[in-house]
């Protein structure tokens, strides 16, 4: 009941929002729908493709850390992983993203292989701590560029000292960087248990921060695996911007993207519904572009980004349920002829 209140003030929050966007913005809707028609499958196509490459290298990066943590003694296949996210994140249109991805993918670990849901949901938690730490690398450069003017030569050579400096400090210390992580998780695990409102049922095995360390070089892979992540954010979009023809350069949507995932971690409005917009109007009338194009930019991508993860995200599904479908009927096939050898 709770939840649902919450929900249903998000939505209004986030109406309320939007229609302060539309209000604040010089634009003409004729020139809008005229110019995203134009769009039509190209962007459709274009943008389900990017959104299929980033599920898979969002897995890719998870799966290092799921792995890890899990150990050998569960054996979890890389397509199941990806029905996992791919399901997340179509949840995250109706359901806040941080809540879709440690409900979906944790609970998905838990039911369909076993894996403990406090060590399911760290590894969902350590995932996006990372990404939240690598979004923070372009920061500095974002004000830098938004606010100080700074040029767009200069402003890349602070993003490649930001990012090289983060990845120098990141590779030496994240040893102590994770044990921290591991061990504030423990804590807040074994206070869990004696919140009785809460009503977990206390594991049968101590909880301590042994249990939700990763290995250095892991975390070295993962590091890696977050920049492209993030490079791919910033080129999903960018592919909008070249189809539509808007006048935007691609380190402008990466330092503003940067700024709006960090926005979105404090939204509690699902699929950031009008924070997303107006976010968006903001930033970007920092950098100087105009209302007509950062609408046409907004409204396309919501559109085409939300369709996307519907297609992607459906597909997905899709081809999951074939396959686990084929793999039943070949135990079914297997049980059958094992019994007539009896």
């Amino acid at each position: 009941m709770f939840y649902k209140k919450k929900e249903f003030y998000g939505l209004l929050i986030g109406s309320g929002l939007i229609a302060l966007f539309f209000h604040l913005a010089d634009f003409s809707w004729k020139d809008v729908t005229s110019r995203i028609m134009d769009g039509g499958w190209i962007l459709l196509l274009g943008v389900s493709a990017f959104t299929a490459i980033f599920y898979y290298i969002t897995t890719l990066k998870w799966r290092y850390i799921a792995g890890d943590l899990i150990g050998s003694n569960i054996n979890i296949s890389f397509g199941h992983l990806y029905h996992h996210v791919a399901m997340g994140y179509l949840f995250a249109l109706v359901i806040p993203q941080a809540v879709s991805d440690v409900g979906v993918r944790s609970y998905s670990l838990k039911n369909t292989h076993g894996v403990p849901f406090k060590t399911g949901a760290y590894s969902v938690l350590l995932d996006q701590f990372l990404n939240v730490m690598i979004s923070l690398v372009f920061v500095l450069p974002a004000i830098a560029f938004l606010l100080m003017k700074f040029s767009l030569f200069h402003t890349l050579l602070m993003v490649l000292v930001c990012m090289a400096s983060f990845s120098i400090i990141f590779c030496r210390f994240n040893g102590h960087i994770l044990s921290a992580c591991a061990y504030t998780y423990s804590w807040l695990v074994r206070l869990s248990y004696r919140i009785p409102l809460l009503k977990i049922k206390r594991s049968h095995t101590l909880v301590s921060a042994e249990d939700f360390n990763i290995r250095p070089e892991i975390a070295r892979k993962v590091l890696v695996i977050g920049f492209i992540r993030h490079f791919l954010i910033a080129l999903r979009l960018y592919f909008i911007v070249l189809v539509l023809g808007i006048e935007m350069n691609y380190l402008v949507l990466l330092l503003c993207s940067s700024l709006m995932l960090l926005i979105g971690l404090i939204s509690f409005i699902p699929a950031q519904l009008g924070l997303g917009e107006l976010g968006w109007y903001g930033v970007l009338s920092w950098a100087s572009i105009s209302d007509p194009e950062i609408v046409l930019f907004v409204i396309s991508a919501r559109i085409f980004s939300n369709l996307a993860i519907i297609v992607a995200s459906s597909l997905t599904l899709l081809v999951h349920n074939l396959y686990s479908r084929r793999n039943r009927n070949i135990l079914f096939d297997r049980e059958k002829l094992t019994t007539q050898g009896l």
